[in-house]
C-alpha cells in the first residue's frame, strides 16, 4: 500500500473559533483534518465562519462540504439531503463494492475502486443520516438551478436546513452577509453606469434527475458541492456530486475544530 504525504493545513482563527484550509484530494484530507482534530466544515459551519467575518474565499472552488445527497431509485425516484453524508462515517474504510468500473482500478486506504463509482451505504449508515435531513428537489427534465433568493434565506425551508441547521435566524444573517459581500458600494455595468452592488442576490439548488437516479439499483451518496461557478461573481451554486469521478483531483475543503 502507498503511504501519501498529509496535504499542508492552513490554519486559522477567528474569535475562539480554529478552521483550516487544505487543497487536495478527499481521503488525504480528510485523515490531515482528523489528525490535527478538524472535521470537515458543513454549510452551517461555513455560514458562521462568514458571518464572523474569517479569513477564506468561503464561496469559491468550489467546496466540498459536509452534506450528502442520499438518492433512492423507484417510482418516484427520491433524495434527501442529509446534514452528514455517510461517506464521512467511516473514513478509513470506504468500500464501493458495487460501483461501475471505468478504467484502471486505485486504492484508497488499500481499497481496490474504479474511477466512476458510486458509494452505495449500508442500511444501518442510511438510517443514522437520516436523522437529520430534508428533502432534496428531484425533477424530470435539465434544470440550470432551482433559485433560492439570498433575501428569503430566513423563511426557505431548505436554506434554513442547510446554513442555518434548522435556525432561521443565522440563515437569514448569512443571506445579508452575502448580499453585502460585494467588494465596495458600488458595480460598474457593461454599458458603464453605475448602480448600488448587492453582492450575491440567489444560490440556485441543482436538483437530482429522475432518470439518473433510476439508473442505479440501490440508494447511493453524492458529496455537497458548494460555491460559484468560474468567472461568476453574483451567483452561487449547490449540487451533489460523485466525489469518485476523478479520485486524484484536488479540490477545496475547509474543516473545524469542535467545542469539546
Amino acid at each position: 500500500m502507498i503511504k501519501y504525504q498529509f496535504p499542508r493545513l492552513k490554519i486559522r482563527r477567528v474569535g475562539i473559533i480554529e478552521y483550516a484550509y487544505a487543497f487536495s484530494v478527499f481521503d488525504r484530507v480528510i485523515s490531515a483534518f482528523k489528525e490535527d482534530g478538524f472535521e470537515l466544515c458543513s454549510l452551517e459551519d461555513i455560514a458562521q465562519l462568514k458571518i464572523l467575518g474569517a479569513e477564506g474565499q468561503f464561496e469559491e472552488g468550489p467546496i466540498v462540504t459536509r452534506e450528502g445527497v442520499i438518492c433512492f431509485p423507484g417510482d418516484p425516484p427520491r433524495a434527501k439531503l442529509v446534514k452528514n453524508s455517510p461517506i464521512l462515517y467511516s473514513p478509513d474504510d470506504i468500500v464501493l463494492n458495487m460501483g461501475i468500473q471505468e478504467g484502471p482500478p486505485f486504492f484508497i486506504n488499500g481499497i481496490e475502486c474504479f474511477a466512476g463509482s458510486s458509494f452505495y451505504p449500508t442500511k444501518e449508515q442510511i438510517t443514522r443520516a437520516l436523522e437529520n435531513s430534508i428533502d432534496f428537489p428531484v425533477q424530470k427534465e435539465a434544470s440550470s438551478g432551482i433559485p433560492i433568493s439570498t433575501e428569503k434565506f430566513d423563511s426557505d425551508k431548505l436554506a434554513v436546513f442547510l446554513f442555518g441547521g434548522g435556525d432561521s435566524r443565522l440563515a437569514g444573517e448569512y443571506g445579508r452577509t452575502l448580499r453585502g459581500s460585494q467588494n465596495g458600494t458600488y458595480v460598474q455595468s457593461q454599458d458603464d453606469t453605475i448602480h448600488p452592488g448587492y453582492g450575491v442576490k440567489n444560490i440556485y439548488v441543482h436538483p437530482k434527475f429522475s432518470g439518473y437516479i433510476n439508473e442505479h439499483k440501490a440508494p447511493f451518496v453524492e458529496q455537497i458541492w458548494y460555491g460559484r461557478p468560474s468567472g461568476e461573481e453574483f451567483e452561487i451554486h449547490l449540487s451533489s456530486s460523485q466525489l469518485f469521478s476523478n479520485i486524484e483531483a484536488s479540490q477545496h475543503f475547509y474543516g473545524i475544530k469542535r467545542k469539546n
